[in-house]
């Protein structure tokens, strides 16, 4: 009895030894190297995102530490591997990709276990044109198609490749933009999106997300354009970071600011440092361009450092000294490159 338990000890040892491993380890390295059955693994997240270059791949071969890597996609669309060399990876899947990682590496390795994943995605390049501050190309953070499905797109997540966001990395909308009909170019469709509507509808659509390619047109505003209220728009996120504003006269830091684009005259002055004790608040003056170049002049009492005008882009903001001190003498003074523009006052 004692000898038969002993024989079964003994065949157990035998069959628990990792003689898999130290096949492994004898045999030469090629395709007499024995794994599991083929598996082909991907990411379900990834799902029917297609590599491009600039993506950075995760490549994993089953129990082969050498042969696998993290891997960029060149601009030709390709990534090279051990013993395999260059493989395309543009336009396929991870799962498609896999597949065909598998059958090259078929000629080294029995039945090999790929694994395809991203450690980074490569950016959007989309193309801004029309009423932005800074239109052109601008690049943008990737997210795949089957992921921005989950994705509530807000104002607390700045990093997604939204249409809103994209206008932002623009350096925002101008004035003159009409927010209720910008377009998207996508292989060759039109498509258009009411941002107006985004700011004054409580059942406002959810923002558009980006595709690589996007072509984003912003118009101007036209007769007939639906009415745009620019005091919200400065207050929204597609809105400028700032604008240029120039405070000149009786004020302690005169010179041209960034102000943010909700901003008053009287909080451009604070901005500028305030106004001196020599100022005439009585008869601060607001000189802008309007949208058809012609000159525009307004006075405003700001004794009380209060008002609703809202400031624009290269307004300029002339605080006169009391006792008979000619504004436009100022403006001369201090900013002579404005003298163009004071001399157009001076004959009205």
């Amino acid at each position: 009895m004692r000898s038969q338990q002993v024989t079964a000890l003994g065949l157990l040892t035998v069959l628990s030894f990792p003689w898999g491993a130290m096949a492994q380890t004898l045999l030469p390295p090629a395709r007499q190297i024995e794994t599991p059955v083929a598996v082909i693994m991907s990411p379900t997240t990834l799902g029917s995102y297609r590599f491009g270059p600039g993506d950075q791949l995760e490549i994993n071969v089953f129990d082969s530490v050498d042969l696998s890597g993290s891997r960029l996609v060149a601009p030709d669309g390709t990534i090279t591997l051990p013993l395999i060399g260059v493989v395309q990876a543009n336009d396929r899947t991870a799962a498609e990709l896999a597949v065909v990682l598998q059958e090259r590496f078929l000629t080294y390795l029995k039945k090999p276990i790929v694994t395809v994943t991203v450690a980074q995605f490569r950016p959007l390049l989309i193309s801004i044109a029309g009423e932005v501050r800074r239109p052109g190309p601008v690049q943008m953070k990737n997210v795949p198609s089957d992921l921005k499905q989950n994705i509530t797109i807000d104002n607390t997540n700045p990093s997604l490749p939204s249409l809103s966001a994209a206008l932002k990395e623009a350096g925002g909308v101008t004035r003159a933009a009409d927010i209720s009909q910008v377009v998207i170019k996508r292989r060759g469709q039109l498509l258009k999106f009411d941002l107006w509507q985004g700011l004054t509808s409580e059942n406002a659509p959810q923002d558009q997300m980006l595709q690589d390619g996007d072509a984003i047109f912003v118009p101007k505003i036209v007769a007939g354009s639906p009415k745009i209220d620019p005091r919200l728009v400065a207050k929204s996120t597609i809105a400028p970071q700032s604008v240029k504003v120039r405070v000149v006269g009786e004020v302690k830091k005169p010179g041209e600011f960034d102000i943010p684009p909700n901003s008053t005259v009287s909080s451009a002055m604070a901005i500028a440092g305030g106004a001196t004790d020599k100022a005439k608040l009585t008869k601060v003056a607001l000189v802008r361009l309007d949208d058809q170049g012609k000159v525009d002049k307004q006075f405003l009492n700001l004794e009380n450092m209060i008002d609703s005008q809202q400031i624009q882009d290269g307004d300029v903001i002339l605080v006169p000294k009391s006792r008979n001190f000619n504004i436009l003498d100022i403006a001369g003074q201090a900013l002579p490159p404005l003298g163009i523009l004071m001399n157009l006052l001076k004959g009205k």
